[in-house]
């Protein structure tokens, strides 16, 4: 039997537009020289609920992408710009 009785953390959606998101980039092999930048957020939940919900393919699984109601253990952060250590797109909170 495998327990699934930690927390997972990944990237999720995130539209730069109405969310203050993560920077990431794709091609980030030079320390200054990003061309290619995706917006991400970071979802958390419990591994045995995502596991329930989505099976072994959770990277094709859009429910895994967004909390359900019934699944206290979710959650998703977005960029917080007044910390110094996040690099964010924006602050929508002023």
């Amino acid at each position: 039997m495998v327990l699934h009785d930690y927390q997972v953390s990944y990237a999720g959606d995130c539209d730069s537009e109405v969310q203050s998101c993560y920077i990431g980039c794709d091609d980030e092999e030079e320390a200054d020289a990003c061309e290619s930048t995706y917006y991400y957020s970071i979802i958390t939940r419990q591994a045995d609920y995502l596991y329930d919900l989505c099976g072994r393919d959770v990277y094709s699984c859009d429910a895994a992408f967004e909390c359900q109601p019934d699944d206290p253990s979710c959650t998703i952060d977005y960029c917080d710009a007044t910390s110094s250590e996040d690099e964010c797109t924006n602050d929508i909170t002023s």
